[in-house]
């Protein structure tokens, strides 16, 4: 070969190489990148995990009252009177309840786990202890049920809590290890032997009977790559599976596999982690868990859908046991601890009722929690909402009662004290289409400034006041009949006494916008059902109000108070806000109609209205509201009222300021007929506030004898037709 020949080879040659270097070097970087944004991006994203409210139970609370028997089984709970409850279960005896509370997200947010001991007196809770540390406490958080997941990006929906390698159990780790993987901390990422060996053995079998993936391998195919069995995509696990042991230590790998190591499902949705199914499937912390429950989980692993727990207990137990002995041979547990474990059944934690239907719900979470931060305290993809899913099931249970026309609209349970969401139920299209623009659904906000003194102690008029009545015969009734009568018309006679801005300036203060047109007519501007929640709420509770949300309670907050629920305060006196609620009292739910102030601080509210596209009905008292919206004319008003009556949760004030009746308010009873101070011979008396110094002081002088079958003014507005 000629010098030249020999150059120009030459010249070839290191070419050659240092274009394979350079491929190998960019082959490298592209490699080393995809490993790192795996590991660094998406390995950290996790899915939300949209959590009911937890469920109070306190001393004093009637078991019927709190449904806690259909809270227990919703959650999966059983009940077990042949012995002591074991996770998951309760019993019940005469005088007594115990509950052995599973783990749940939110242990140590006022949240506990272990056996409660509830002392009762008939269904009444007396005392509760706490077991494990022998404590008597006033009350304890049942656990929240799952209402939904908002998926990570790029996957889908899935149940996965993330948790720290040094949380993992020994025994957990020695368990999978010995299966899945005995010489993890030995190999590079791929196992040439345990390759070798799988190799002769699919041979030998002439079909695939044995495996030889590495958990690096493992953790690599299940978050990059598909399942499919081709040359390609094994060929790919196997350089990135060298790439990412070369990168991150093992435990580091170890970690990112339990976490990310799918272990069957818990109804429909996946079970992603050590964690969750220690939880899913034991009612346990990982941390909790025994040498048992560990060889389990272990056993899982190799095929989720066929080792199944659930459906398949003797096989399971059979990889179980057949785990533990490996746990035994290596000198891992003691033969006394093989032979226990070995001996126990296969138990596992059984699912509760489906979730609610709340997607609307679930994407107000997601656009809530994407503009607040969450709480330190907290797993950072479980968040807590302010649900009762009990109570939603039931909302959603009666409006499909109520037909077709009550499922396409709205139905909105709330506190107004904090502003949480209760219950909610949206249309299929979950789209607003109404107007929400009637004034005849604000009047009794309207007519704020009627009852609010211009000086001390001198309002315009009090319930007792007569006025002429709306209507053409010119009447005089009394201030309350003549708003059941036409509440529109007297609104507007109202703002001809008052001036229109004033009754605008009143509605503002609830956040109702509102303007007068053609020089007389008061228009409201479009309020969608949430937003007339809002404004019914501030009514509700006396003039304070949390901004409507889907916040989890207080307790699961941390001290921030950037996180703590928002307020929004009138400056209507709650003596005025008292007064406008017991204009539209429902004493129909009041079984005495002469019961003292506590009784009408405590009873309902209601108001029905109708407008262009539908009909309003709403149902509040201090601790709770209820607004039914059906886009129907039609419906039954008396059906409305019922329904909305009974999802309004049961009043429940505790001992404090809310309990009391607001200060400047004097009472009287007095005559339905006369509107003067009852006598024992008046059969017809209305129980009604008054602001100090306007009280009626005259004694009614009507004989009664011959009006015993008269009728109660103090009964529900039925609209005109």
């Amino acid at each position: 070969m000629s010098p030249r020949s020999k150059k120009t080879v030459r010249l070839f040659l290191k070419k050659t190489v240092i274009y394979f270097v350079i491929c190998l070097l960019i082959a490298t970087a592209v490699i080393g990148s995809i490993i790192i944004w795996t590991f660094e991006v998406k390995l950290q994203r996790w899915p939300m995990m949209i959590f009911s409210a937890p469920t109070t139970i306190k001393e004093g609370n009637n078991l019927e009252d709190i449904q806690l028997t259909t809270r227990l089984a919703r959650l999966g709970y059983l009940r077990n009177d042949s012995r002591d409850p074991v996770v998951g279960e309760w019993r019940q005896t005469v005088s007594e309840l115990t509950i052995f509370l599973r783990y749940c997200p939110f242990v140590g947010n006022r949240l506990i786990e272990g056996p409660v001991t509830i002392s009762l007196d008939d269904d009444t809770i007396k005392s509760i202890r706490l077991m494990r540390s022998s404590q008597d406490v006033k009350s304890f958080e049942l656990e929240p049920e799952l209402l939904g997941i908002v998926p990570a990006k790029g996957r889908s929906p899935e149940m996965c809590i993330p948790i720290r390698l040094d949380q993992v159990p020994s025994l957990l780790i020695d368990s999978i290890l010995l299966t899945e993987d005995n010489r993890f901390y030995s190999h590079n990422g791929i196992d040439l032997i345990s390759i070798y060996r799988a190799l002769i053995s699919n041979l030998q079998a002439g079909r695939y009977v044995q495996g030889a993936s590495t958990i690096t391998q493992q953790l690599i195919r299940m978050t990059l790559l598909n399942p499919e069995k081709t040359l390609w995509r094994k060929s790919l696990e196997i350089v990135l599976s060298l790439g990412a042991d070369a990168i991150y230590s093992k435990n580091s790998i170890l970690e990112a596999y339990l976490n990310r190591v799918y272990l069957g499902q818990f109804g429909s949705i996946p079970i992603i982690g050590v964690s969750e199914a220690a939880r899913n499937f034991f009612g346990k912390s990982v941390d909790q868990i025994d040498v048992s429950e560990c060889a389990l989980i272990a056993a899982i692993i190799r095929a989720p859908n066929i080792i199944n727990p659930f459906k398949h207990p003797s096989r399971t137990q059979a990889r179980r046991n057949m785990i533990l002995g490996l746990l035994f041979k290596h000198s891992k547990i003691s033969r006394d601890t093989y032979e226990e474990a070995i001996s126990k059944p296969v138990q596992m934690f059984k699912p509760g009722a489906p979730s609610p239907r709340v997607g609307s719900f679930i994407e107000m979470v997601k656009q809530q929690i994407l503009k607040e931060k969450t709480s330190d305290n907290a797993p950072r993809n479980c968040v807590a909402t302010s649900m009762d899913p009990a109570l939603q099931a039931e909302l959603e249970l009666k409006l499909r009662k109520l037909g077709e026309a009550a499922q396409q609209g709205y139905a909105i349970v709330a506190n107004p004290k904090s502003g949480g969401i209760l219950a909610y139920v949206t249309p299929t299209s979950e789209r607003w289409d109404g107007s929400g623009g009637d004034m005849e659904l604000f009047s009794p906000m309207a007519l704020a400034p009627a009852f609010t003194p211009q000086q001390v102690n001198d309002p315009l008029y009090t319930l007792a006041s007569q006025i002429i009545s709306p209507g053409t015969d010119n009447r005089r009734l009394a201030f309350a009949e003549a708003f059941k009568t036409d509440r529109q018309e007297l609104v507007r006679k109202i703002a001809e006494v008052i001036g229109a801005e004033k009754v605008i300036n009143a509605l503002g203060e609830f956040n109702v916008e509102a303007k007068v047109v053609d020089g007389q007519k008061i228009l409201i501007a479009p309020m969608t059902p949430l937003e007339v929640v809002q404004s019914y709420s501030a009514l509700a509770n006396l003039g304070s109000a949390g901004v409507i949300n889907c916040r989890p309670p207080t307790a699961l907050y941390n001290t921030d108070q950037a996180n703590r629920p928002k307020q929004i305060v009138v400056s209507i006196p709650p003596a005025v806000l008292f007064i406008i609620n017991s204009l539209i009292r429902d004493h129909q739910g009041l079984k005495n109609m002469n019961d003292g102030p506590q009784k009408l601080l405590m009873s309902p509210s209601f108001l029905f209205a109708s407008d262009h596209f539908g009909l309003w009905s709403i149902a509040y008292h201090r601790t709770a509201i209820a607004l039914i919206r059906i886009p129907s004319s039609s419906f039954s008003t008396k059906l409305a009222r019922k329904v909305t009556l009974d999802i309004l949760p049961a009043p429940s004030i505790d001992q404090g300021r809310d309990s009391t009746i607001p200060p400047g308010l004097v009472f009287r009873k007095l005559c339905a007929e006369s509107g003067l101070r009852a006598t024992s011979t008046c059969p017809l008396v209305n129980l009604l506030p008054f602001l100090s110094g306007t009280q009626p002081d005259e004694w009614c002088t009507l004989r009664h004898e011959a009006d015993h079958d008269a009728k109660p003014l103090e009964k529900m507005w039925v609209p005109p037709k």
